[in-house]
């Protein structure tokens, strides 16, 4: 690792509130201008919550057999014992009579008493009316696209609520930037967030993602952190390009830049691009001592687990993301109530690593 890169790596894990600059826009949903259609070469759409998601629609055990003969048939990527899926979304990946029941491969049940602690019979199904999206506090109680079940019934994933999670679980990709950060954080977020359980681990090894995919599998009740973009990290790249439900995503090319993803399915919004190097055509560059970057809570529809993301559009934003959000809006995490920020920050001490001393400019926030 290069000396410049060490100094990047500078952070200080207190919460002591930063004095650093933080200028907001006149407007606060307003952006750059231009628009953007996306079109990565994947299937349009978000991520399935249909019987399709699973199973054998991943190529799941044929004719009239149920359940798995190999990871591939599972979304998990994990085939268990009695070749049934360690995390499902659809009957096909249970074997048996066993349905899919809130993520779980359970006997069919008659009353609550059949179900496991915790779980309600809905129907014939055991559900945990304390996780899942489609039982939340209780059967037929389901939440909207864009909700996720906290502890209180359903509840917007917006960043004021990440301390709303029962277990936190912060990826490390193997980038030495992204896993310094997931290291520091580990104290930082279980300080914040009293009563959270808090665990760093490998994207290689976690049983909360899958280690191929890069697909979430918990449920409301857990929050996967993580730093830096989709190139090292596997969850993102699936939540960004594949499943395409992050509100923010970024592209790369002769410039790099965010784009706010359109709900409706219309045309996205350019936030930010800029050049890496040297300013181009009026445009900020991107080096050293400037950068873009985004912290943004996403939520997985399928089984309701939500995702932190910071990252920058380049290595310095990912620090500064951190940074900022250690320092600043934990502190103050209550008036954080959209589910992305996306902001410049410049280096005004010339000295490559974020501080109290630089300014951190809100281009645009939203949900």
């Amino acid at each position: 690792m290069s000396s410049k890169a060490k100094q990047w790596l500078i952070f200080g894990t207190g919460l002591a509130l930063a004095a650093c600059t933080i200028t907001n826009p006149p407007v606060e949903q307003g952006g750059s201008g231009g628009s953007f259609t996306e079109n990565r070469g994947t299937a349009s759409g978000g991520a399935s919550t249909g019987p399709s998601a699973g199973g054998r629609g991943h190529g799941g055990a044929s004719g009239s057999n149920r359940g798995c003969n190999s990871g591939s048939d599972c979304i998990s990527g994990s085939c268990g014992q009695g070749h049934e899926c360690s995390v499902c979304l659809d009957d096909d990946e249970c074997a048996g009579s066993h349905v899919c029941s809130s993520g779980r491969c359970l006997p069919m049940c008659h009353s609550t008493a059949d179900c496991p602690e915790g779980f309600e019979c809905c129907g014939n199904r055991c559900m945990d009316a304390s996780t899942d999206r489609n039982a939340c506090g209780g059967c037929n109680i389901a939440c909207s696209g864009t909700d996720y079940c906290s502890k209180t019934g359903c509840a917007s994933s917006v960043v004021s609520r990440v301390c709303d999670a029962t277990r936190v679980t912060i990826l490390k990709d193997g980038l030495s930037t992204d896993d310094t950060y997931s290291d520091s954080f580990r104290d930082v977020i279980a300080g914040a967030c009293p009563g959270t359980t808090v665990q760093v681990v490998s994207q290689d090894t976690s049983p909360l993602v899958n280690p191929v995919t890069g697909r979430p599998l918990g449920d409301g009740a857990d929050l996967l952190v993580q730093f830096g973009g989709p190139y090292g990290q596997r969850l993102m790249r699936y939540l960004e390009q594949q499943a395409r439900v992050t509100p923010v995503y970024s592209i790369f090319g002769d410039t790099d830049g965010f784009f706010a993803r359109s709900p409706g399915g219309g045309a996205d919004q350019l936030i930010i691009d800029a050049p890496l190097g040297t300013p181009d055509a009026g445009l900020p560059a991107l080096n050293e001592h400037h950068d873009f970057f985004v912290v943004e809570t996403i939520l997985e529809p399928a089984l309701g687990s939500r995702t932190l993301s910071i990252y920058g559009l380049w290595v310095p934003g990912t620090i500064a993301g951190a940074w900022l959000f250690g320092h600043q809006i934990l502190p103050a995490l209550s008036t954080y109530t959209q589910s992305y920020y996306v902001y410049e920050w410049t280096d005004l001490d010339r000295d490559s690593a974020p501080s109290a001393l630089e300014e951190f400019r809100l281009v645009r926030s939203g949900s």
